[in-house]
């Protein structure tokens, strides 16, 4: 999953994706590092529910939603359970 983060947002390095499985839901938290000066890295948490599949969006800490939304993508195509 890290790689495919990695290769959607290219101007982000270090990205690390800490899964945490529960019983209903599974929190996916991303962090990346900025490769530009002025724009800051990002932390975000995202959330799928296990029965619907469906990606609930917690937050991200520099309010890209740009970012966020590939975020989610990549996240949608894998499935928890």
């Amino acid at each position: 999953m890290e790689k495919l983060i990695s290769e959607v947002l290219p101007t982000y390095t270090n990205i690390v994706v800490d899964i945490r499985r529960g019983l209903t839901h599974t929190g996916i938290r991303v962090k990346g590092d900025s490769t530009k000066l002025r724009k800051p890295g990002f932390q975000s948490d995202v959330y799928v529910y296990h029965r619907t599949q469906a990606a609930s969006i917690s937050r991200i800490d520099n309010k890209d939603d740009v970012t966020l939304k590939k975020i989610v993508q990549i996240i949608s195509s894998f499935e928890f359970r």
